[in-house]
Parts: structure tokens; sequence; C-alpha cells
């Protein structure tokens, strides 16, 4: 094991905890509010940074690579329960499968650090292995609770959707697979004066808008034709089919899904491009906020 640590001085520590007080002082003359908090926290860091030093000491010293794994299990068991109880909303058996993301992913990062870019010998030298697993452990969890946070979050919005496409033989993936794959979706239209809401869900042109609960005839409300005509001709994005005639993107997900609503409205945006024409752009510029496109009179 390697030995050559940095050595801190007491003045060093002496100069730390210094830096510390003069931002009490200045909470304190400043009238923020902060001075208790900042004790607190610092005492709170100086035990923490103890105890862990007495822990590390213990650990370093291990020469044997099966405790070395023993310790990368509990830490990710526990790095993957904590990745749900940061969410509000779970599902049966959440525990057990960030638990395995949390293990699978851990183990290939750091392995692939240890091995392949520090080149640890032996590879189990816990001096360089659990440090590491634990800053991988830390990006994973973070990023775990996010992606699970918001894929709860769209189920519970999505819900009557994905009941629909369920009940009409729809495996999990295809209901949620608007969820899974990033797709955007218009959901409510205000033109008019009126709330118009868009069935059906992803780039797949399958719904409808309605009006209080019942179709909306197109022709009868100018607002929501020129709203949805504005967005399908004001777009770069492509709507295509891959080889697996699945929708395929070409642009930006926000203004695909407007073409998806025009063409719910009965609105093709390829005919509305040929019958009105692009003539001219102004881009889009932060200092504006907008982007216009002038086009032909059908």
């Amino acid at each position: 094991m390697n030995t050559d640590y940095i050595n801190l001085s007491n003045g060093q520590l002496a100069f730390a905890a210094v830096l510390i007080l003069v931002n009490v002082a200045i909470s304190v003359w400043l009238r923020l509010g902060l001075a208790k908090t900042l004790l607190v926290a610092s005492t709170r860091m100086v035990v923490q940074l103890l105890l862990v030093g007495f822990i590390l000491q213990s650990v370093f010293e291990l020469k044997t690579p099966l405790p070395v794994i023993g310790i990368g299990l509990v830490m990710s068991a526990l790095a993957g329960i904590a990745a749900v109880q940061r969410t509000h909303r779970r599902f049966a058996g959440v525990y057990w499968d960030s638990m395995i993301s949390v293990l699978g992913s851990a183990f290939v990062v750091t392995g692939a650090a240890v091995v392949g870019i520090l080149d640890v010998s032996p590879w189990y030298e816990p001096q360089y292995t659990i440090p590491l697993l634990g800053m991988v452990l830390g990006n994973i969890l973070s990023g775990i609770s996010l992606a699970l946070d918001r894929f709860m979050e769209g189920v519970a919005r999505d819900a009557s959707l994905i009941e629909s496409d369920l009940a009409l033989g729809a495996s999990r993936w295809e209901a949620a697979h608007t969820l899974t794959e990033n797709q955007m979706t218009v959901r409510e239209i205000f033109a008019g004066g009126k709330l118009f809401a868009v069935t059906g869900g992803g780039y797949e042109p399958k719904g409808e808008i309605t009006l209080d609960g019942a179709r909306a005839h197109i022709p009868d409300h100018p607002a929501l034709a020129e709203c949805l005509r504005a967005g399908a001709l004001c777009n770069d994005a492509q709507l295509g089919r891959d080889a697996g005639g699945h929708p395929k993107v070409q642009g930006d997900p926000t203004e695909a899904a407007l073409l998806v609503a025009a063409e719910k409205g009965g609105l093709p945006p390829v005919e509305l491009l040929k019958n009105s024409p692009r003539v001219d752009m102004i881009p889009f510029a932060s200092e504006h906020m907008f982007r216009a496109t002038l086009h032909e009179a059908p």
C-alpha cells in the first residue's frame, strides 16, 4: 500500500479553522443569521472526517480481495436504497431494480478505471478502489434518482394514456415508450379563448383534438387552425419512419411534437408546406426570444 500521503501541519489546520471563523464573523456583521449553521456544520464535518479516517485506516490495511469486494457490495446496496428514497413515487420491486442498476454500472466503471486507466496493482488495492467506487456511486446515485423521479412523474401524469394502451393490448414497454424514449407530446392547446385537449402520445400521429370531451371540428375553430398551422410551418423538424416502421425524428423534439399535433388536427405538415412554401426566416436570437418564418399565401 502506498504510504506517501500529504501531511497537513497544525498551522495549516489552524489556517482552515480561521477561514471558517472569518465566515462566521462576516455572517454576524452582516446579520445573515448563518453563524450557528456554520459552526454546527463545521463541527459535524470534523467529527465525520475523524470517524471516516479511523474506519479507512483499517480498510486500507486489507490485503485480500474478498473483504474489499464485500465493502463494495454494501456501498452499492446502500446507494441503490438511497436513490429510491430520494423519489416520491415508487413501484413494486423498485429497490431491487435500483440496486442491480447501481451494482452493475458502478462495478463496470470502477473496474475499467482501476484496471484500464489507473493500472492499479493489485486491482483490489483498497486505497484506490474504495475511494474511487465512492465517487462513482455518488454520481450514479444522483443520476438514477433523477431519472427515476422523472419517469414516475411522467407515469403519474400520463396514467390514463398508459392504461388505455395497456387495455388495447400494448406491452408495458410499448405503453411507456414516450417516457423511456424522451419523446415530447402536445397535451393542451389554448386558442380563441378555449382550451383544447390533445389525445395520444409520442410521435405516432394517432389521436385527436377535443373540446369538452368531444372531437373538435377544426374548420369551426379558426384560431385553433391558425395555431396548428403556425406551429407546423415555423418548424425545422422532420418526421419519418425507420426500417421497423417506427416514427423517426430529425430536429428538435418540441418542434416534432408540434408537427404531430397538426397531423392530429387534420393538417398534414407536408401539405401545409407545399401549399405555403417558406420564403424567408428570422433566426432565433436570445435578445428577441423568438423565431419567425415568412410563407407564401395558400
